[in-house]
């Protein structure tokens, strides 16, 4: 098969011309590969194009599911590479040198780099999907993965992990609190309690009038914001750029952005969930969703298997380890993402579908400011969008539930923008800036309150968290638990 790909696949019969106009269509508006746009479009599987592709490149294709490569081999690439994993080492072959899987084509490019990684030896392609690459690595690398996801936080910074619980500090102030208390109570009862109960109400004036400030510093906030917008767009108008980086920009602007959602026991959703994400307004061949799946919650992998998500979503199963936790499936799944943005969605959010081009405008207008405007704030790391209960007036549970999002959402994290105050993180609608969210060492698994423990260690390495004008549906708890 020669020539272009999409006319030879028309005239091997696997596509139709319409289904090749349709796909350059599609390249042509968001960019990116012909048969990614073809895959996307369900035209062909993925391992048809491979076929294909790999007569054009003259190379045979291999199935790593089948025909696994060595793992001695498999584990030379590095867990940190496997992000952007384009090739793997398979095999030796018979006379020395490698046999390379590859799901790009084999340039002499492509050839230098290998040659500079493993000498000047032979190299000889197969052509794989990067689905198989992926998931050999993943094999290869078992323990490798699973240390990142568990204890490399733990062991490179045991003061910013959880595994080793309270210190002495924490373990001891209470202590100490509570006998002065009760000496006190044995000697002068009256005078002890007079004493608690104040401590208590001041405690209590300070939290309520912190949150008085930050509710009305938060028209104040959005007053800056807008002027701080202002003049970033005039500053791009006399660069020659267009005014804002807004959520209309052109498609092929767009990074890949890569959707993480944590799924466990949520089997009666798995095709909601799907349906949800699919209604993300973002091009689906710069969408980059994992669903992350318990390898002991064998019911949801079953049925996520049966819903057949579209090629957008890869289903990746986190092995069984200590602790089985949220952060725990998110670390693993961060292994693999493939954006420069990422975002925590838990199964049965409602995300707005502008959502993700928001994020990306909040975090190009951050980048411009300093790099163009001086900025001396600290450099953006996460956004959190505006979370609220779609099921508020279900009863008196939910509404409760839903007046408290709203003030915390709405006035609290706004208010305290710019004040220096660290911004917890809710538990989903975060957007992160991954190459900052990996160094600073992503989530702890064994933080039973992970995301407002990342808010604090993202500020504690100098870097900013900001809030999003942007909302996402979730479902309040509405009865309470035996």
């Amino acid at each position: 098969m020669s020539g272009r790909i999409g006319e030879a696949l028309v005239a091997a019969g696997v596509i139709t011309a319409d289904q090749l106009a349709s796909a350059l269509e599609a390249q042509q508006r968001e960019g990116g590969y012909l048969g990614l746009h073809l895959i996307l479009a369900g035209a062909l599987t993925r391992q048809e194009l491979f076929r294909a592709l790999a007569e054009q490149w003259g190379t045979e294709t291999r199935d790593l599911l089948a025909n696994p490569p060595d793992p001695d081999l498999a584990s030379l690439v590095h867990v940190d590479e496997m992000s952007e994993l384009a090739w793997i080492p398979v095999a030796h072959l018979p006379g020395g040198g490698y046999l390379i899987g590859t799901a790009v084509r084999p340039t002499e490019e492509l050839l230098g780099e290998l040659v500079a990684r493993f000498g000047p030896v032979p190299i000889d392609f197969v052509a794989c999907t990067n689905w198989d690459l992926f998931r050999a690595a993943e094999v290869a690398n078992r323990s490798e993965l699973l240390y990142l996801a568990q204890d490399k936080l733990a062991e490179e910074e045991p003061d910013h992990s959880a595994r080793r619980g309270l210190n002495r500090v924490q373990l001891w102030t209470p202590i100490v609190l509570t006998t002065v208390v009760v000496i006190g109570a044995l000697m002068n009862f009256r005078l002890a309690a007079v004493v608690v109960l104040s401590v208590t109400n001041v405690v209590f004036l300070l939290s309520i009038l912190f949150k008085a400030i930050a509710s009305i510093r938060a028209p104040l906030v959005e007053a800056v914001r807008h002027r701080r917008a202002t003049l970033v767009s005039k500053e791009r108008v006399r660069r020659g750029l267009s005014p804002t980086w807004d959520v209309h920009v052109d498609d092929r602007d767009l990074p890949i952005y890569t959707v993480l959602v944590p799924a466990f026991r949520e089997a009666n959703i798995i095709d909601k969930l799907i349906r949800n994400l699919g209604e993300l307004d973002y091009p689906r061949s710069r969408l980059d969703v994992i669903v992350l799946m318990e390898e002991n919650d064998t019911e949801t992998v079953d049925a996520a298997k049966r819903v057949s998500p579209p090629e957008f979503v890869r289903l990746l199963v986190v092995p069984a380890g200590e602790p089985q936790t949220k952060p725990r499936a998110c670390n693993y799944g961060l292994a693999f993402a493939r954006g420069k943005y990422v975002v925590i969605y838990d199964a049965e959010d409602r995300p707005e579908s502008l959502q993700l081009r928001k994020a990306v405008a909040a975090f190009e207008q951050d980048r411009f400011e300093r790099e163009y405007l001086g900025s001396k704030r600290p450099q953006l790391a996460c956004v959190q969008a505006e979370l609220y209960y779609f099921n508020a007036d279900y009863n008196v549970l939910t509404r409760m539930f839903a007046i408290e999002y709203a003030h915390w959402f709405t006035a609290m994290l706004p208010g305290m923008d710019g004040t220096g105050v660290p911004l917890p993180l809710g538990g989903t609608s975060n957007h992160f800036d991954v190459d900052v969210l990996r160094e600073a060492g992503a989530w702890d698994p064994y933080n039973v309150t992970e995301d407002a423990d990342l808010g604090l260690r993202i500020s504690v390495k100098g870097y900013r968290v900001d809030v999003l004008s942007s909302r996402t549906g979730e479902e309040a708890c509405a009865a309470v638990s035996a």
